[in-house]
């Protein structure tokens, strides 16, 4: 099984990065891959699964952005359209950095702290 997660670099909310980095080791350490991509920033959310599935939309995959925010995802079982949306992913990974277990294992301390104490608020955010 691959698992791949694309993020943007930066997106338009500091906070929600630092939130974002306090939880990778949890996604790194079973064996899952982190992307970090480059500008321009893009909201949007893809999950491809087998080459058979995909989610596509706007929405976090969180309970505030579920139950609060109007946001929308589309869920489709077509492996021409998964294949169609596969290339687009590869092509964002192209410009991508691959983050490591060590790289954010290796924060500073006051580092650590911040994203830390920034993830404490992830339900607000």
């Amino acid at each position: 099984m691959r698992v791949e997660v694309l993020l943007p670099a930066r997106s338009n909310l500091p906070y929600v990065d630092w939130a974002s980095r306090a939880m990778w080791w949890q996604i790194l350490e079973h064996g899952c891959k982190i992307w970090l991509g480059p500008p321009p920033f893009d909201h949007s959310k893809l999950m491809l699964v087998d080459g058979q599935w995909s989610l596509v939309g706007s929405g976090n995959w969180d309970t505030r952005s579920l139950r609060l925010n109007f946001e929308f995802n589309l869920e489709c079982y077509c492996p021409n359209f998964t294949a169609s949306l596969d290339k687009i992913y590869q092509s964002k990974l192209q410009g991508a950095r691959q983050v490591t277990k060590e790289e954010v294992d290796n924060r500073s301390t006051p580092v650590k702290l911040r994203d830390g104490i920034t993830r404490l608020l992830d339900p607000f955010l």
